[in-house]
């Protein structure tokens, strides 16, 4: 019988990835649901059609959530105004050509793809700043060109995590909107201020709105 050999991590391992597990897995869904309930307080318009939606559920599970379109669009929409990670970084491992444009990426280089830029350049999303769900409704959903709506990355290498982060915040989001309204407060800003001491992540000063049970 042949030894195997015990991998272990490092110290330095562990602490990597316990920081990534904190910022990937639990941070950015948290800033999810804050940017959600953001914009859900100042458009009670589609707050209503939400919480519509959301009476029709025969009840709060995988299935029933995956089914709720509108759910679906106000997280879309969300992710596209205020997106955690503000772009995506990949580097090159070898010389590579960038098809017919004569431009070479070689071994080393990091490519920095803007996805805050992409999800507010008026070319792919008109008046980019307004909060509209609907432009991930039923045909609207055409209209988005692929590789500009990049929320979790895209292709082979794109968020690992991208279906259970999805369910999470629809779970979570479904369940508190059942009893409880968002509306602005007199200290919710507009627009929102970003700390920009923090590059590759979207981070508010502050989100504040008020929470009210629903009768």
């Amino acid at each position: 019988m042949g030894s195997h050999e015990t991998k272990k991590l490092s110290e330095e391992e562990i602490i990597a990835n316990i920081v990534l597990f904190l910022l990937a897995g639990y941070e950015t869904t948290a800033s999810l649901l804050s940017f959600s309930a953001y914009n859900l307080a100042l458009n009670p318009e589609s707050q209503r059609k939400l919480r519509d939606e959301l009476r029709e559920c025969p009840q709060l599970d995988y299935e029933s959530v995956a089914k709720l379109p509108f759910l679906e669009a106000v997280v879309c929409e969300t992710l596209r105004i205020h997106n955690p990670v503000t772009r995506v970084d990949r580097e090159a491992f070898e010389d590579y050509v960038l098809g017919d444009t004569g431009i070479t990426l070689t071994k080393g280089s990091v490519v920095a793809i803007p996805v805050h830029a992409l999800h507010h350049d008026p070319h792919y999303y008109p008046d980019p700043h307004r909060f509209i769900p609907e432009r991930f409704l039923g045909d609207n959903l055409n209209k988005v060109k692929p590789y500009t709506y990049l929320p979790f990355g895209g292709g082979p290498r794109n968020c690992i995590g991208m279906r259970f982060a999805l369910l999470e915040a629809k779970l979570a989001l479904a369940r508190v909107l059942m009893d409880y309204e968002f509306s602005p407060c007199a200290k919710t800003e507009v627009p929102l201020r970003f700390v920009n001491t923090r590059p590759g992540l979207l981070q508010a000063v502050s989100i504040w709105v008020n929470v009210e049970r629903r009768n």
